[in-house]
């Protein structure tokens, strides 16, 4: 873009009067900036269920960390990146614990992994989910369940794992939230269950 701007300035150059020039490159410097468009996304971590045992006592100290990533999985919130408390010994831990996370240029997807607790070596990645943001309608929650997933588990084991997530976009412009249908009253919660490929969507209104 930097380089198509000096392109463009270049040729007013060669065609233009001085004088006509000068006062075109004023007008564009006094002109009105757009605004910014930024925002953010709630997350709530709410629960996950049928966790795979992963130590010796099987059992699993799971816990969830949550950021947003680019369309290659790496993430673009860095520091921001949230983490929910440890549940020890809990196959089917219960969360329910909310974060903000700023939407950042690169930004695609909500990406949710559960780790594994150790006190003895490295935290075990038991598996992850991703939640694309062109999926999400602004404003609307989306309380779901989702498929956990790791290419490095054997399958079978990660067969009946889900975690449940809600998740609302909010965009703002200009640093002023925008109206929505659900600011306005006029779309109702989502919620679905999502297992591999299929989905079953309903309202809860």
């Amino acid at each position: 873009l930097k380089k198509m701007e000096w392109q463009v300035e270049k040729l007013c150059v060669e065609v233009l009067p001085y004088d006509e020039y000068h006062s075109i490159q004023r007008a564009f410097a006094h002109r009105p900036q757009p605004p910014v468009r930024g925002g953010f996304v709630e997350v709530e971590v709410c629960e996950a269920a049928n966790l795979p045992k992963m130590d010796l006592l099987r059992s699993v100290d799971p816990y969830c960390l949550v950021f947003l990533s680019d369309l290659v999985g790496e993430s673009t919130t860095g520091t921001l990146s949230f983490k929910t408390s440890v549940k020890h010994k809990s196959k089917n831990p219960t969360w329910n614990e909310k974060c903000e996370l700023p939407l950042q240029e690169r930004s695609s997807a909500v990406t949710a992994t559960i780790f594994n607790k150790d006190q003895v070596t490295a935290d075990d990645l038991v598996g992850c989910v991703h939640v694309h943001l062109s999926d999400l309608q602004p404003g609307v929650l989306l309380d779901q369940w989702y498929q956990i997933i790791n290419p490095d588990m054997d399958a079978r084991k990660l067969a009946k794992a889900m975690i449940r997530l809600k998740v609302t976009l909010h965009l703002t412009q200009g640093g002023v939230p925008v109206a929505t249908p659900a600011s306005l009253g006029g779309a109702p919660e989502r919620s679905s269950i999502v297992h591999g490929e299929e989905s079953v969507t309903f309202s809860t209104a």
